[in-house]
């Protein structure tokens, strides 16, 4: 697929309705516009329902993201959905994020890494603003990249919502993290823990962002 628009769009428009969307993409995808969707992935409910996302191929993006997948639905005290992204080979973003998975559900969200992923902005986002749900981010192997301002991070997981009690925790088991921003942040403005297990190897532009980076262990 070569495109100046999404280069695969999937949404589930019906509101508070149930629809879970499945995206797998085993093919090269090249996003080459400036549409208002250009992703290489676009990957969206804004009901209640999960959101699954699996990449086996190579999606390259110019100004959007490599993969934006997200809940935007209701965000009631019951709102449901468990959002995956899980990457096994090359998604890049020149401008945009590598991967960006955001919720405002009650259910978990899960990005998992063993392949490559770049992105200016943040290499990947893992995000939840819901009332419940943890934000996990796993890499196994592989190497995550971000190549923009020292202000972001090559791994960005976050919990927003205050009344959030579950866990933020990021997984570095293997591969590599380099960034010119922190190589790791995570954050949980809740009354959850937050986790950072790092066995690979991890480089950030400057000593200042090494420091900052281990100072949230």
């Amino acid at each position: 697929i070569q495109t100046i628009g999404a280069g695969i769009y999937a949404q589930n428009t019906g509101g508070a309705g149930q629809g879970d969307i499945t995206v797998l993409q085993n093919g090269t995808v090249t996003v080459t516009g400036t549409n208002t969707f250009d992703d290489g992935i676009f990957a969206n409910t804004n009901g209640e329902g999960d959101v699954f996302v699996k990449n086996t191929g190579t999606i390259t993006a110019q100004t959007g993201d490599g993969i934006d997948a997200s809940i935007t639905g209701p965000g009631f005290v019951f709102s449901d959905g468990n959002l995956t992204v899980d990457n096994t080979k090359i998604v890049t973003s020149a401008l945009g994020y590598g991967i960006t998975a955001t919720s405002n559900s009650n259910d978990d969200v899960l990005v998992t890494n063993s392949g490559a992923v770049s992105g200016k902005i943040d290499g990947i986002r893992a995000l939840s603003s819901g009332i419940g749900g943890s934000v996990t981010v796993k890499q196994t192997a592989g190497s995550t990249v971000q190549t923009g301002l020292d202000t972001n991070a090559g791994i960005r997981a976050e919990i927003t919502n205050a009344g959030n009690s579950d866990l933020v925790w990021v997984n570095l088991a293997g591969g590599t993290v380099t960034a010119n921003g922190d190589g790791v942040f995570a954050q949980n403005a809740g009354t959850g823990d937050v986790k950072v297990d790092v066995a690979g190897a991890v480089t950030a532009s400057s000593e200042e962002h090494t420091s900052e980076l281990q100072s949230q262990f």
